[in-house]
């Protein structure tokens, strides 16, 4: 009788352990999270920005008397928008003359509406209606690298001797080559810049491409990074692990992804393949990455955003699908990088992960096929009812 009790519990443990609808963890809608939205109405003439070529969105604080400001750079019209980040009310316009429209990669507004807009190897200063000086790259490690920003890359946030992180690319090389990464492994891919006359100085070299890199042919440019005080936290949107830097010890741990998503494989492509558009968009369509990297000062929490890998066909076993279009998954992390929970969103919600933001609400997602900028705020520390 102990014996065929022993056996019943032992099969029962099976079922809890690899049955999903009995984990300890059951999904929930992420709707139950949803605490807030924000509109930024942004119509000029008919027109919203979601018609444009396309923008970016930072959120600032103490500006124009505000707490927390979000600003929207529309690419097409170079105009900023700054909105209140409580109701959503429109602060004021920027229109910029002789910005050019296509180049650039992330801006930033200092306390004293002076702008900053960044470039490949430049950064252009601005004030409400013109561009006023222009930053270059002039002197970096060894003179073999250029500062190079990218939205999302670095909290490009300046301190008073106007200092700043920046992404680093080598000068005249092919970073899509084969052996691109088993060259240039050893360099540093973001340094501290600082403006020195009408130049931009690397100061020092900060992070370095970590050993993934080394030992597959796929290769990012731009990593995700937190800085917070002497720590930088990053990652890259396909590689294996999140990593943390000390920034005075030099100290550096790094945590697998797949420890907390058993079902993420970094990518892995053909050495012979990488110059294959269709190739490289198959591998991108199914595997996951990393879209969303983000801390939340008011919570204590990261929030890691992944998309779930996709077939490459859609179901009518003729159309690809979107690789910007996808089901993905938000883990929340201590910070030490611990799981706290995951919530799953599905696909056709959302656009524009790279533009969600942290505010005092919770986290920013912006909706699709919306006519003006729409926000959904989501706060996973509520529970769920």
């Amino acid at each position: 009788m102990r014996t065929s009790s022993f056996i019943i519990l032992f099969i029962a443990s099976l079922a809890l352990l690899f049955c999903p609808a009995c984990s300890s963890e059951q999904q929930v809608d992420p709707l139950l999270f949803r605490a807030d939205s924000l509109v930024l109405h942004t119509e000029e003439n008919g027109r919203s920005l979601q018609d444009g070529k396309g923008f970016l969105s930072n959120v600032f604080q103490d500006i124009m008397g505000q707490r927390n400001v979000v600003a929207i750079y529309s690419m097409e019209g170079s105009s900023v928008y700054l909105f209140r980040l409580d109701n959503g009310q429109l602060l004021h316009i920027y229109t910029i003359k002789d910005l050019p429209t296509e180049d650039i990669y992330d801006f930033y507004l200092a306390a004293d509406q002076t702008l900053y807009f960044s470039t490949a190897g430049e950064l252009i200063q601005c004030d409400s209606t013109k561009v006023t000086r222009h930053f270059y790259a002039k002197r970096a490690i060894e003179d073999r690298y250029y500062s190079y920003a990218y939205h999302s890359s670095a909290d490009f946030v300046m301190d008073s001797n106007k200092r700043f992180y920046q992404n680093m690319l080598p000068k005249g090389l092919d970073a899509n080559a084969p052996d691109w990464m088993e060259r240039n492994f050893s360099m540093p891919f973001m340094g501290r810049f600082q403006i020195v006359g009408d130049s931009l100085v690397c100061i020092d070299s900060t992070l370095y491409f970590p050993e993934y890199f080394k030992q597959t042919y796929y290769y990012e440019h731009f990593p995700k990074c937190i800085f917070r005080g002497n720590r930088v936290d990053y990652i890259f949107g396909y590689a294996d692990s999140m990593y943390s830097l000390n920034l005075q010890t030099r100290q550096q741990t790094a945590t697998a992804i797949h420890k907390l998503d058993p079902d993420y494989q970094p990518i892995s492509v053909d050495r012979d393949s990488v110059y294959d558009m269709n190739y490289m968009y198959k591998c991108a369509v199914m595997t996951p990455s990393i879209r969303i990297f983000l801390y939340d000062p008011y919570r204590k929490i990261y929030y890691l955003g992944i998309k779930k890998a996709q077939p490459y066909l859609a179901d009518d076993g003729v159309h690809v699908n979107n690789v910007f279009d996808f089901p993905f998954r938000i883990y929340l992390l201590d910070t030490n990088f611990r799981k706290l929970r995951s919530v799953d969103f599905p696909k056709g919600r959302f656009a524009a992960l790279y533009q969600s933001f942290v505010g005092p609400k919770g986290l920013y997602l912006m909706l699709a096929h919306k006519k003006n900028i729409t926000y959904e705020v989501y706060d996973f520390s509520r529970a769920a009812h």
